[in-house]
């Protein structure tokens, strides 16, 4: 599935539903693993993936990845792997999302604020890092 596009910074929301055999959804033995690879082959990130719903929605898991500076502008694929019925069942799914050039690797702005003053104007910045950014003279 294409999860599509997305700059430095952002977060991107992976996810897999898990299958047994018969296409019925399915809990795995435990967590799935997503590993995400370059246009290149390169792993660039690995984490297992939570489960979303657990009473709600059997099988189904998601997380969110942010989007630091080791993701390059470019496409990336998401390899799923996960095991149900104690090894019986071995299961895979893959997703792709493209990094887009642009954005700061620092997170996106959550909040701002315009400051007026004799010698110049100001916008405070605070980005989803946890950062303040103070940008001098902005223009609209």
């Amino acid at each position: 599935m294409y999860r599509g596009r997305f700059r430095l910074g952002e977060e991107v929301t992976i996810g897999v539903f898990c299958f047994d055999g018969n296409y019925a959804p399915v809990l795995p033995d435990d967590c799935p693993v997503a590993k995400i690879f370059d246009a290149s082959g390169n792993r660039v990130w690995t984490g297992k993936v939570p489960i979303q719903d657990r009473y709600g929605i059997t099988g189904l898991f998601q997380t969110q990845v942010y989007l630091s500076p080791t993701f390059a502008p470019g496409q990336y694929t998401v390899s799923y792997s996960y095991s149900s019925g104690g090894g019986a069942y071995a299961g895979s799914d893959e997703d792709n999302f493209e990094v887009m050039p642009g954005g700061d690797p620092d997170g996106i702005t959550e909040a701002m604020f315009y400051y007026h003053r004799p010698q110049a104007d100001y916008v405070i910045q605070q980005l989803s890092s946890g950062k303040l950014k103070k940008r001098r003279n902005p223009t609209f």
